[in-house]
C-alpha cells in the first residue's frame, strides 16, 4: 500500500497550480517536465512543494522534481485528466502572456 492521499483538482486548485508554476521554486521546472511527469504543484512553502501526480510510482519523476525545485516533494494522487487540464490551462496562460 502506498498510503498516499487522493485529491480532486477543483477550479481553484487548477488556478493555484497555474499561479505556482510561474513563481519560484516551481518556475524552475519547465512545463515539459510537469507534462512528462503528469504533475502540478498545489502548495509551495519554504520547506516543501506539494504536488498532485497521476502516477505515484514514478519515483524518478519525483526525484527529478525535487532536484529542479531544490525542495522536498510531498505527493498526492490525482486524476490524470484533471492534471492534464490544469497543465493545458497553464500552458494557454503562458502563451497568452507571451503574445
Amino acid at each position: 500500500e502506498l498510503h498516499l492521499p487522493c485529491q480532486r483538482l477543483t477550479a481553484d486548485d487548477q488556478a493555484r497550480a497555474q499561479l505556482l508554476m510561474t513563481q519560484p521554486p516551481c518556475s524552475a521546472v519547465s512545463e515539459s517536465v510537469w507534462v512528462k511527469i503528469r504533475a502540478v504543484p498545489i502548495t509551495a512553502t519554504d520547506d516543501y512543494v506539494k504536488v498532485v501526480l497521476a502516477n505515484p510510482l514514478d519515483l524518478e519523476g519525483v526525484k527529478a522534481l525535487e532536484f529542479e525545485l531544490q525542495n522536498p516533494v510531498r505527493s498526492v494522487i490525482g486524476l490524470e485528466s484533471e492534471i492534464l487540464t490544469a497543465l493545458r490551462n497553464a500552458g494557454e496562460a503562458t502563451l497568452s502572456l507571451d503574445t
